[in-house]
């Protein structure tokens, strides 16, 4: 048995030196100084690496199409049209229009001054359609009862403004929506005399694509990484140079985006970049908001470094560091010595 232990010991590549056969140096304490203060900063650096979260993205044409329909987040304030003379209508180049969209959207009326007055949920009390077919327009027909007439001749006169919240749900292709006045032509004549006394002057105070919900959830968690709201807090003035109403137009261009977080959950939201245009237009005022919908996906990953990748990363620094500073403290004990002979034998 003995005799195998003894083979065994042959095998050993780490042999030990007594200690009585070692001689410490002041070299080879400062090497072992600097060598201790450096593994330990490698080794920080390393840690402070294997714990920071990443985000990897990456493009490609998604060619699955899960949902066909779109999800349109908005909040708008108008700030001298009242809410009894709006509208929010949608139309694709599918041929779809629908007029004064209701549902999931609120109308808050807002005194000149900002201070919201009383919320309004768009229900369609007063509207109703008539000659549906599809893919037409649908025809909106209002009925104001005197009483009513007198209450919005009087929001005119008290320049309320309002404010437009909620979401829609429109065809996955291109086209836009917009607020306007044009259900309700045959009444602004009474109101207003001429279109030049309408200001549709307005704050964008959220736009945004997909899930509520997620786009917030994104927003608060993937900071820096994508552009999901860029027109929050957005504001528009009637130009007084223009005698005509203005048409103002954002044109917004649409990718669809997917973030999946460390535990594997994924969120799909839409990023989009928007530029603005407004013209002078003899009509009546409107706000477009015009999206066009990219064929490509982008796709963010969050990612932490893997735990064997980590300790290879520690191994690799405490090894090399330990041998190269055993080469550094070789050169500079011969170094010394050979010195140290050289004036002696001077």
């Amino acid at each position: 048995m003995g005799g195998v232990f003894t083979r065994l010991k042959g095998l050993d590549l780490y042999r030990k030196v007594p200690r009585d056969l070692s001689e410490p140096t002041l070299s080879g304490a400062f090497v072992s100084l600097v060598s201790a203060t450096l593994m330990t900063w490698l080794f920080v650096s390393e840690l402070m690496a294997y714990l920071k979260i990443r985000v990897h993205s990456e493009m490609y044409i998604d060619h699955r199409r899960d949902d066909d329909r779109l999800q349109i987040n908005l909040d708008v304030s108008i700030h001298r049209l009242p809410c009894e003379i709006l509208s929010l209508d949608a139309q694709d180049v599918m041929g779809s229009h629908e007029v004064d969209i209701h549902g999931n959207l609120v109308k808050t009326r807002i005194s000149k001054d900002g201070a919201e007055l009383e919320n309004m949920p768009i229900q369609g009390s007063q509207i109703s359609p008539r000659g549906l077919s599809p893919g037409a327009a649908t025809t909106i027909q209002y009925h104001y009862s005197p009483e009513d007439l007198k209450k919005i001749e009087q929001m005119v006169k008290d320049l309320e403004g309002c404010r437009i919240r909620g979401f829609v749900q429109v065809n996955k292709v291109p086209g836009n929506v917009h607020i306007s006045t044009h259900s309700h032509a045959h009444l602004l004549a009474s109101l207003y005399g001429t279109w030049q006394k309408m200001d549709i002057g307005h704050t964008i105070n959220h736009l945004s694509f997909g899930n509520d919900r997620e786009v917030e959830y994104v927003r608060r968690t993937f900071k820096d990484t994508g552009i999901v709201s860029p027109l929050d807090g957005s504001a528009k003035t009637q130009p007084e140079k223009h005698d005509d109403p203005v048409i103002f137009e954002y044109y917004c261009n649409v990718v669809p985006t997917i973030y999946e977080g460390l535990e594997g959950s994924e969120r799909h939201v839409f990023q989009f970049t928007a530029n603005s245009n407004q013209i002078a237009n003899p009509q009546m005022p409107s706000i477009y908001f015009r999206y066009h919908i990219s064929p490509v996906t982008v796709r963010f990953q969050e990612m932490r470094e893997q735990l064997i990748t980590f300790l290879t990363q520690v191994c690799g620094i405490v090894g090399g560091v330990f041998t190269v500073a055993g080469l550094m403290d070789a050169i500079i004990h011969r170094s010394m010595m050979h010195l140290a002979k050289s004036t002696k034998l001077g």
